[in-house]
């Protein structure tokens, strides 16, 4: 199962810190997958992305 966290705080008007974690469980899964002319082995699958942690401020005028 995979599992992620999303956090959002509001500092003051239109500036907003973040933080968004994600594959907290550190599963190995397929997260897409598309039609190709010339299959190979590993030509249509793309896997999730590993345990990821991002942080930071978005601003806004």
């Amino acid at each position: 199962m995979l599992i992620g966290l999303s956090a959002e705080a509001t500092v003051r008007k239109g500036l907003t810190f973040f933080f968004d974690a994600r594959n907290l469980t550190g599963e190995k899964a397929i997260g897409d997958i598309s039609a190709v002319v010339a299959a190979t082995p590993a030509s249509a699958i793309y896997p999730v992305e590993r345990r990821a942690f991002y942080g930071g401020l978005r601003a806004t005028f």
